[in-house]
């Protein structure tokens, strides 16, 4: 473990803003100044925080912002406009996107989800902080660093309601209740790309999950289109000096290709996914 992963409150905010690359940095600094004015809390979540930790290089930034007097994501990033730079926002999701300079700063306003059935896409609802942790795929990208005033004040040092930092700690990946992947099946074809990219095993209570949700044929409900994403994200891992084979690998051993096509049994997957 590198800096930080041991003592939640030794992840300073200069550190972490630091570590944003340069072309995104002045975006983050007018989405903060812009939230200082209207005393809204924004963190930075999810995987840059777990990169920071890990004492790798953040290839994106991903804000959260708790809503406050009817504001969201998307009215902080209009606020945060300035000469050459475009606000895109998605009302109906609460999120938005900062782009100019050669960067770009996603935002999202907390939420909290709940799934009609396995493979359903959620049905998001304003959350709080801890909600939209919760929601996530697995513990090490349910951290939080409060960046904001109004952050700050409200939660002064990182947040890991879901013990992160422990996971870090052993390098395992674990998911955040028994039905994770009943909720998001596609959450397997993460977990197999994070794994060797980040040196980590999916946790021995999470796999058995896994085979619960494959013997309950979640797969059937997610759309093709779904899919198709999500393994596109896996061999684009190779751009990034990785080896794809290496999640097929773990997709064969965990049994999830066969549910995703019935081509791609054991011993017969590698070959038609190249």
């Amino acid at each position: 473990m590198s800096r930080g992963a041991a003592d939640a409150p030794s992840v300073a905010r200069r550190a972490v803003l630091g570590a944003i690359p340069p072309a995104v940095l002045p975006l983050v600094r007018r989405v903060l100044s812009a939230a200082d004015e209207r005393d809204l809390p924004v963190y930075l979540v999810g995987g840059p925080v777990r990169d920071h930790l890990l004492g790798r290089p953040l290839r994106d930034v991903d804000l959260l912002v708790e809503r406050r007097a009817g504001r969201g994501a998307p009215q902080l990033a209009r606020a945060a406009r300035g000469p050459g730079l475009r606000a895109v926002a998605h009302e109906r999701f609460g999120t938005a996107r900062l782009e100019g300079g050669g960067g770009a700063v996603d935002l999202a306003t907390a939420r909290s989800e709940s799934y009609a059935h396995p493979g359903a896409l959620p049905r998001v609802a304003p959350g709080t902080l801890e909600q939209d942790l919760h929601r996530r795929d697995f513990a090490v990208n349910a951290l939080a660093v409060p960046l904001s005033r109004a952050a700050r004040r409200l939660r002064p040092a990182l947040i890991d309601p879901e013990g992160g930092l422990a996971d870090l700690r052993t390098r395992r990946l674990r998911i955040l209740h028994p039905r994770s992947f009943h909720d998001d099946p596609t959450r397997a074809l993460r977990a197999a790309r994070l794994a060797p990219r980040l040196g980590f095993r999916l946790s021995h209570g999470s796999v058995a999950a896994l085979g619960e949700a494959l013997r309950a044929g979640v797969f059937a409900e997610v759309s093709g289109e779904r899919l198709r994403r999500e393994i596109e994200k896996l061999f684009e891992d190779a751009a990034l000096g990785l080896e794809p084979e290496r999640a097929l690998a773990l997709l064969e051993a965990w049994g999830v290709l066969p549910a995703l096509h019935a081509g791609l049994g054991p011993r017969a997957s590698r070959a038609p996914l190249r």
